[in-house]
């Protein structure tokens, strides 16, 4: 996937409501970033909008950009706040950790030392943006 896919926000269902027709831990996302957001394998002709999502926090939480994500979605260099691009040469998704040449980035926020990913951003590499 490229930065700016995976940077397109996606959101949880924490909590049900009447007649909403989700189930708590569906991941609402935007495939065409067309403004409304769907369930993987249900269409939603006019799902929620990101505004309507962001206006329910108690019922939809914002997820981060690595949350939920397999393998082959991860990206192939990250970028940090200060501008330092670490290609990650191998992902350990079960403890969400990534491999550096340069560094090991383990994405915790319980770990103290390491860098956390909350900080990093996607990078195209090959365009060379961080969008």
């Amino acid at each position: 996937m490229t930065s700016a896919e995976l940077l397109v926000p996606r959101f949880e269902v924490i909590e049900k409501y009447p007649n909403s027709g989700y189930t708590i831990g569906e991941v609402l996302y935007n495939e065409l970033n067309i403004g409304f957001y769907k369930v993987k394998g249900r269409e939603l002709l006019n799902g929620p909008t990101i505004e309507q999502l962001r206006e329910y926090p108690h019922l939809f939480r914002e997820m981060k950009w690595w949350e939920q994500r397999i393998k082959e979605q991860m990206p192939k260099a990250i970028i940090s706040p200060y501008g330092e691009v670490y290609e990650i040469v191998e992902w350990y998704m079960d403890e969400l950790v990534g491999i550096s040449r340069r560094k090991f980035v383990e994405f915790s926020t319980e770990v103290q030392h390491h860098l956390i990913l909350v900080d990093y951003l996607p990078y195209d590499k090959c365009t060379h943006k961080n969008t």
